[in-house]
């Protein structure tokens, strides 16, 4: 499963399968904690995504909590660890994580910048 991890200074296209809740709460945790996970829901390239972030913070990136979300002149940033995962339907219309296509990769790269200097 192809998905994208942000750690607060880069955007890593990762391929490896997430086939857990630990797992995916591991990945939001910088590796050090289990998160509480919050996803926000988008569309990229007509398809659903989940940005999936630590609802708590408490891990440590770059001295920030494993995700901060701040609204500033029309961004939202998103500091800390974060993961991008594809979304899809099952047979019963639940919603659970994909891959993300290479066209919606490159999209949200092209639409993504990580800064470890960002001021609120």
């Amino acid at each position: 499963m192809k998905f994208i991890l942000i750690d607060g200074e880069e955007i890593a296209v990762k391929e490896e399968d997430i086939n857990s809740l630990e797992k995916l709460q591991s990945l939001v945790g910088g590796g050090e904690k289990e998160a509480y996970l919050q996803a926000l829901r988008g569309e990229y390239s007509d398809r659903a995504i989940a940005v999936w972030c630590d609802e708590d913070g408490g891990s440590s990136c770059n001295n920030w909590g494993s995700c901060v979300i701040h609204q500033k002149e029309k961004h939202t940033y998103l500091l800390g660890y974060v993961v991008i995962t594809g979304l899809t339907l099952d047979e019963d219309g639940d919603e659970q994580i994909c891959s993300l296509t290479d066209e919606q990769i490159e999209l949200i790269k092209q639409h993504t910048t990580v800064s470890k200097n960002y001021k609120f």
